[in-house]
Formats: structure tokens, C-alpha cells, sequence
């Protein structure tokens, strides 16, 4: 745990607040260059907020996504990768994946956004009542949702790979699927 005053937090919070723009339709904008730039002067406080807002959202998975702003600015300007490691853990243990896939949607900060679209291309071009199921745990989709993969291989045993072709994902299956090629590409 990263050991800050009371008073770093209320500053730190303040400029955090100044970092978001509440919208008349209820969502929210946020500067992203104020939150990095926030991040670079404040390290300790920036990671003590993640902590707290990781612990607060058992209560409400959308602290989250302020967490894993500010975690992101810690990998990207800090070359810090533990925060986000933190921020994704705790989301799956809250089985909140959805939500962190949701806000890279909403600000912008997934880069490929070509699943979700031939997800969307698929669905339309089905009639009325096509019924679809994920590829990777078997849940339901409803109509226009999940992330299409033009190839999945999925492994059998041994050294036995299987193409399964074109198949659609629920979001909690594609952020697993995403992180697992990020954790790979790591290592």
C-alpha cells in the first residue's frame, strides 16, 4: 500500500475532478491529457487512488474505470505496467471485465475496434430471430451484440490446433482473449 497524506489525496482528488466534464446527457468526457499529466506529478498519489478505487468498487464495478485511467497514464508516461495489472485483477475477481472493455470503448483507448464492427456487419446481415452463442463460454448473445474474430484456433491436446473459423465472442470472452495476446507479447 502506497502511503500518502490527507492532504495529497484532497489535492489529488480536486485536479481529478477538474480532469472530468459531466455531460447533460448524463455521461461523462475526460481530458486525458490532464489525467496524464496529473499522474506524472503525483506518482504516489495517483497509485494510492487506484488502490482505493480498486477496494470501493466491490460495491460499484465503475470505479474502475477512473482506476484504470489513471493506471493506464502510469503504464504509458511511467512505463509502470503493476497498477493496470492491479486495476484488471481486481476487475476480474468482481467478474466486471464488462466494464473496463466498455470505458476502452466509450474514451477511445482500444485501438481495434474492427471485432465489435464485423460483429455488427454479421448481425446485420442475419433475418429476424437468428439466435448466436458465444464461442468461448456458450452464453447467449442477444441480437447485435459480442466482438466477431474472422479465426479462432482453439487447442485440443497435444500439439492438435483446430480452426473454428468465424465465430462471435461476448465481451468478457474477448477482453480475455485480448489480454491473453497482451500478456503474451509481455513475457
Amino acid at each position: 500500500m502506497v502511503r500518502v497524506s490527507n492532504e495529497q489525496m484532497h489535492r489529488f482528488s480536486e485536479e481529478l475532478d477538474q480532469c472530468v466534464i459531466y455531460r447533460p446527457d448524463g455521461r461523462t468526457q475526460v481530458d486525458l491529457r490532464a489525467i496524464v499529466s496529473l499522474v506524472r506529478n503525483d506518482r504516489d498519489t495517483a497509485r494510492r487512488v487506484i488502490e482505493l478505487h480498486c477496494a470501493i468498487a466491490a460495491g460499484s464495478p465503475n470505479y474502475l474505470k477512473m482506476a484504470a485511467l489513471l493506471a493506464g497514464a502510469l503504464a504509458v508516461e511511467l512505463d509502470d505496467p503493476e497498477p493496470l495489472r492491479q486495476v484488471e485483477a481486481r476487475a476480474a475477481s468482481l467478474g466486471a471485465e464488462d466494464v473496463l472493455l466498455d470505458m476502452e470503448q466509450e474514451v477511445g483507448l482500444q485501438q481495434d475496434s474492427s471485432p465489435r464492427q464485423a460483429a455488427a456487419a454479421w448481425w446485420a446481415e442475419q433475418p429476424d430471430g437468428t439466435l448466436a452463442l458465444c464461442a468461448g463460454c456458450g452464453d447467449g448473445l442477444a441480437r447485435g451484440q459480442g466482438y466477431a474474430l474472422d479465426s479462432l484456433q482453439e487447442h485440443l491436446v497435444a500439439d492438435t490446433w483446430i480452426d473454428l473459423g468465424e465465430v462471435l465472442l461476448c465481451s468478457r470472452c474477448y477482453l480475455r482473449r485480448r489480454r491473453g495476446v497482451s500478456d503474451e507479447r509481455r513475457q
